[in-house]
């Protein structure tokens, strides 16, 4: 069947099938980076802002989570396993700086933290950037 003979119907099919083949191969290459030019020290300055964060990252459930804030819960795992190979520089950059802060500024939560996605406290350390 040529493109012209087609339904309309079969042609979206076949576009939606397209497009999710793209979608999956561009996150198996990288993370999105909708929230680069977000400014983690705008964050780590805003205490409220990261007991929120760090609230839903050490929770058992997502009813604390924020859509941005469980997307993150979701991959940490991965990026913590992987060393962030997927991370752009600049998330790497922004994670090792936001995750420094909490450690001295919230030892208690980190702990919590810690105990959850890097109980040996090496995951973190592997995360290097060339920034």
């Amino acid at each position: 069947m040529t493109r012209s003979n087609m339904s309309p119907l079969a042609r979206t099919v076949v576009f939606l099938s397209f497009l999710a083949v793209l979608a999956t191969a561009s996150a198996q290459e990288g993370y999105q980076t909708a929230y680069d030019n977000v400014d983690v020290d705008v964050i780590i300055q805003n205490d409220t802002l990261v007991q929120t964060i760090m609230k839903c990252l050490v929770s058992a459930t997502d009813d604390l989570c924020g859509p941005e804030n469980k997307h993150v819960k979701e991959l940490l795992p991965e990026m913590l396993a992987t060393a962030c190979r997927k991370c752009t520089e600049k998330q790497k950059h922004s994670m090792t700086k936001f995750f420094g802060q909490i450690s001295r500024k919230h030892p208690d939560i980190y702990k919590q933290f810690l105990e959850k996605y890097d109980p040996t406290g090496e995951l973190l350390g592997k995360i290097k950037t060339t920034a």
